[in-house]
């Protein structure tokens, strides 16, 4: 595991993380300009995903505990922000359940578990809003899902499919930056 670092680490920092068996190049590269405006941007490269590493994927929890370690050793346990697009959203549901480290402000864009990643029900802790950017036309199901794993979660509508707002990196910028609550330059 390797986290990626852009920007002013002066800046609140905003760590994401990539999708299923998604390079973070291909998953988060668009993004770096225009949230760099905004955030220290860290991007996490899962073991056995990076071109630099001979590594193997374990599994969720060896990884988020890889990352809990290094959010402890270089960011004194806290993040301001964290995202995970798809099932980087499990990563984040566990490092938020597990209660290590402090963030401010968690989002998931379209958040799924998987099968196997158990991440808990209700989850909520205290200094910790969870931000869920929910696209309306993966149905109904995901709002039942979301409402099951978190407690009181923002769930931020948008009328498009599984990681559509992604795909606009201005838009998207936007929405986190209005969903951790600074002001949009």
């Amino acid at each position: 595991m390797k986290v990626y670092g852009f920007g002013d680490s002066n800046k609140p920092s905003i760590m994401l993380f990539p999708g299923t068996c998604c390079y973070w190049k291909t998953n988060f590269g668009h993004v770096l300009e225009g949230l760099q405006q905004h955030f220290y941007s860290m991007i996490v490269s899962y073991s056995g995903f990076d071109e630099t590493e001979n590594t193997t994927f374990i599994s969720e929890l060896d990884e988020v505990e890889k990352i809990e370690a290094y959010i402890k050793e270089h960011l004194n346990g806290k993040l301001f922000a964290a995202y995970g697009c798809s099932l980087g959203g499990s990563v984040v549901s566990l490092l938020v359940s597990r209660q290590n480290i402090h963030i401010d402000h968690a989002m998931r864009n379209q958040f799924c578990t998987d099968l196997y990643t158990k991440v808990g029900e209700q989850i909520q802790v205290p200094g910790t809003t969870i931000h869920v950017f929910y696209a309306l036309k993966m149905g109904e199901k995901y709002r039942k899902r979301y409402l099951k794993y978190f407690a009181d979660p923002d769930i931020c509508e948008y009328n498009l499919q599984h990681e559509e707002l992604l795909l606009d990196a201005e838009r998207w910028t936007q929405e986190v930056v209005r969903a951790c609550g600074k002001s949009v330059r």
